[in-house]
């Protein structure tokens, strides 16, 4: 039985310099492999997805403020 990928790596791991710590390899949905979907500039953490997807359909919940 073969195995599945889902996953495609888009950028190759990097060593340590200058007392930088190493940095693995980066890995995407399938689907990003060639860019696609095109990256949001106004995302670039969990953070913002977040307060993108939930908050603003949560008006009414103040507690996530």
């Amino acid at each position: 039985m073969a195995l599945k990928a889902f996953a495609a790596q888009v950028e190759e791991g990097r060593e340590g310099k200058d007392g930088k710590p190493s940095v693995g390899p980066v890995y995407r949905n399938l689907l990003s492999k060639k860019e696609y979907p095109p990256l949001d500039r106004d995302v670039t953490t969990s953070w913002d997805i977040f307060r993108y997807e939930i908050i603003s359909k949560s008006t009414r919940n103040l507690s996530l403020y």
